[in-house]
């Protein structure tokens, strides 16, 4: 776990390094090089929890926000900041307060898009709608025709190529599904083609119902503010968001005392 830890941080600060630059001098050199140092540090640090590793990681970005505001390494620090924090209402006001060189890139606003819709897809809201194809026949496919009165559905997004969402399918769904207690439905998003999506259903066993959504754009990842997969989100009979998680360990309390699905 804190590999793969590692791996998704590294991912993280891969992705915003890719902002626009100026042309460097010393003292952006020096700047640059004390980010790297203190990051470094932090990886290297055994003693470290992943959460440790994640709050500290972002505490270095933001010292480094709050020192280059209105440079690319100001954006370079601004967009792992999205990556990394758990304070969406913090990241949106400093986002409304940001230079003319954050606000002008596509790739911080479509993740600052992605954290009001986290707001809106919290528990307690209305579920909202995705469509697509349905991954085996290549037939239109919504979210709302498969959620049910019966019982309370479990959304799955994923991806074909993504280890940890295969490894929870693997880990949790495939029993999950056996015991009945509610619908699954999987979202395939960030796929290049249907046809990775429809080895990887043959690969792992998938019975249920798979809504195919294409790439990045437009993906229905952007309308649940989602930033990385698997994430799971529980829905109730009556349309109404219960839960969000990243495993089907978040949901067990839910799942074993509500079968009915409804809403508290």
């Amino acid at each position: 776990m804190r590999k793969l830890f590692y791996a998704c941080i590294m991912t993280a600060l891969a992705v915003g390094c890719a902002g626009p630059r100026k042309d460097k001098n010393t003292t952006f050199e020096e700047a640059e090089s004390l980010i790297d140092a203190q990051l470094s540090e932090v990886m290297n640090n055994p003693s470290l929890t992943a959460e440790e590793i994640k709050a500290k990681s972002y505490s270095v970005w933001f010292n480094a926000y709050q020192e280059h505001m209105d440079d690319s390494i100001g954006y370079e620090a601004f967009l792992n900041m999205l990556i990394l924090s758990d304070n969406p209402d913090e990241m949106i006001d400093m986002y409304d307060e940001s230079s003319d060189l954050i606000h002008g890139s596509q790739v911080i606003q479509t993740k600052v898009d992605a954290l009001y819709n986290l707001q809106t897809t919290q528990a307690g809201s209305q579920f909202v709608e995705i469509d697509g194809e349905d991954a085996l026949t290549g037939e239109t496919l919504s979210l709302s025709s498969l959620i049910t009165e019966d019982k309370a559905t479990l959304v799955d997004f994923w991806a074909s190529w993504c280890g940890p969402c295969r490894r929870e399918i693997k880990d949790h769904l495939l029993a999950l599904a056996e015991t009945g207690k509610v619908n699954i439905v999987s979202v395939a998003v960030w796929e290049e083609s249907v046809d990775n999506t429809r080895k990887a259903m043959e690969d792992l066993g998938i019975t249920w119902p798979v809504i195919f959504t294409g790439g990045r754009e437009n993906s229905p990842t952007i309308k649940y503010g989602i930033v990385g997969i698997p994430t799971l989100v529980l829905i109730g009979t009556d349309g109404t968001i219960m839960a969000r998680g990243h495993s089907v360990e978040d949901f067990a309390d839910l799942i074993d005392h509500r079968n009915d699905g409804t809403h508290p």
